[in-house]
């Protein structure tokens, strides 16, 4: 089973589960599918070098969060959504945290880790 699958529901006062009639910057997503090619770093450098390039496709339920502006949103102005992956700090350690806090150290996950 996904370790996605089974969340846990933050206890901050503005955060509430539910149906949002519309999606806003900063909406979280979770467990939202996505389909990418199986290798996607090295395509997209073939491709910023103009090579031909062939890929499996891969999916996996990943924790996103909006980051499109919720004016271009709500009037139809764009045809994409940006979107952000999402990682909880809980996951990190607590050398991670300090290091990353100093600035020393930077996180980074990949698609299928996330």
């Amino acid at each position: 089973m996904n370790e996605l699958a089974t969340l846990e529901k933050p206890q901050y006062p503005w955060y509430q589960l539910g149906q949002l009639p519309t999606l806003e910057q900063g909406d979280f997503i979770p467990i939202c599918p996505v389909i990418l090619p199986e290798n996607h770093y090295e395509i997209l450098s073939s491709l910023s070098q103009g090579k031909a390039v062939e890929a499996q496709m891969v999916g996996n339920y990943v924790d996103l969060i909006i980051m499109s502006q919720s004016c271009d949103l709500e009037n139809n102005k764009i045809n994409q959504i940006l979107l952000c992956g999402y990682y909880s700090a809980l996951k990190l350690s607590k050398n991670d945290l300090s290091e990353i806090k100093k600035r020393k150290k930077t996180f980074t996950s990949s698609f299928g880790e996330m």
